[in-house]
């Protein structure tokens, strides 16, 4: 990973200068490990795909994120204010459901950070950011499935009179999960109730930067968290009292949903 890198989170100018003139009928669209997460502000869904029958693959983006534990929750005004598919770089994470078996109760997963095509309404992982995936279990009557991501590398761009700055968030052990709520007789579907976990490392919060205003000197995601705030080992996978002499990482659990889209090849 690069000693620097640059994630300008801005509360307002961002989202003054990074808006994009090209149309957008993607309604509703601001909405803005080995722990299970807690719901938080999420309302909770209740599906039944009872003898639906299941597509061989789903592709969704997120709409909505938010993270449950501190100090994490200090981003997610920011996530979601740049969940806007009006801005030319919003944030997007994609999700590719493939290989569904209802039957055996498997599929794989792959996520990624996106970027948005000349297409509307369609959009590609970002070539600087790898999809990566695994296996995972399915129940078809809820929808509910459940993968582990070893490393997730979230890659977020942002505009700022001018520039254009990414910045590579990386999520170790990322386990995720939610329910597939089937529309379309199970030709689409969206997911609901989504819960995600997982570690960031002291060592790669060093060399992650932002920007928390226009004009301010970058701090590194370490500043801004605290040590003092380091809660998980990542060696043994145990929660421990914030400031733990033994804690080399900040334990991350959030709360998330998606809806269909289109993800080109």
């Amino acid at each position: 990973m690069n000693s620097k890198n640059w994630l300008t989170l801005i509360l307002a100018a961002a989202l003054c200068t990074a808006c994009s003139s090209e149309p957008n009928n993607d309604a509703n669209n601001n909405n803005g490990a080995n722990h299970v997460a807690d719901m938080g502000n999420n309302t909770f869904v209740d599906v039944d795909n009872t003898g639906a029958e299941y597509a061989m693959q789903y592709e969704v983006r997120f709409d909505s994120l938010a993270f449950n534990t501190q100090p994490a929750n200090q981003l997610n005004m920011l996530l979601n204010a740049n969940l806007d598919l009006n801005l030319d770089y919003p944030i997007l994470i994609l999700l590719r459901l493939t290989e569904i078996d209802a039957e055996a109760g498997t599929l794989r997963l792959d996520g990624g950070s996106g970027l948005k095509t000349g297409t509307e309404g369609e959009f590609m992982f970002d070539p600087e950011s790898e999809p990566l995936g695994s296996e995972g279990t399915l129940d078809a009557a809820t929808g509910e499935f459940t993968a582990e991501i070893s490393y997730f590398g979230f890659i977020a761009t942002f505009v700022y009179e001018g520039d254009v700055n990414k910045t590579e968030l990386p999520v170790n052990e990322l386990s995720i999960t939610g329910q597939l709520n089937l529309v379309d007789e199970g030709v689409g579907a969206s997911v609901v109730n989504g819960t995600l976990a997982g570690f960031m490392t002291k060592d790669d919060a060093d060399e992650t930067f932002i920007n928390l205003a226009p004009g301010s000197d970058p701090v590194s995601i370490t500043s801004l968290f605290k040590e003092s705030t380091l809660n998980y080992n990542s060696a043994t996978g145990e929660m421990l009292e914030a400031g733990h002499a033994d804690a080399d990482s900040w334990f991350l659990a959030g709360t998330y949903t998606a809806r269909p889209t289109t993800i080109q090849q």
